[in-house]
């Protein structure tokens, strides 16, 4: 048990060298903003925050492209901002009846 405990205790650590801390207000901010509530802070969280912050990278790099004409829109961060393409994919397909879903699988596998 002291193993694993002294295990988990090092691999949070090393992880945490992986999370940019010029971004904990901004973090903290938008998951205020959308109600984000995470059960497994330590393995969890610390995943959707690595998400995000690839996402945010992401979206600043493509708003900076867009300021100097390389891009013709700006994007933004959503409520979705934390979740990999599959993850939103399932939360839609999770609201959708049966026959909408499969309108959706047959739109995106092209077969519509």
């Amino acid at each position: 048990m002291v193993f694993r405990s002294l295990l988990l205790a090092v691999l949070c650590q090393a992880a945490m060298a992986f999370i940019t801390p010029d971004l904990d207000k901004h973090w903290q901010l938008w998951k205020h903003q959308h109600d984000k509530i995470y059960l497994h802070k330590v393995t969890f969280e610390f995943w959707c925050r690595q998400v995000w912050e690839k996402n945010f990278r992401f979206i600043y790099l493509h708003n900076l492209e867009a300021s100097l004409g390389v891009h013709s829109y700006d994007l933004v961060m959503n409520h979705l901002g934390d979740l990999v393409n599959t993850c939103v994919f399932a939360s839609l397909v999770h609201n959708l009846k049966g026959y909408q879903l499969l309108s959706v699988v047959q739109e995106l596998m092209g077969s519509a």
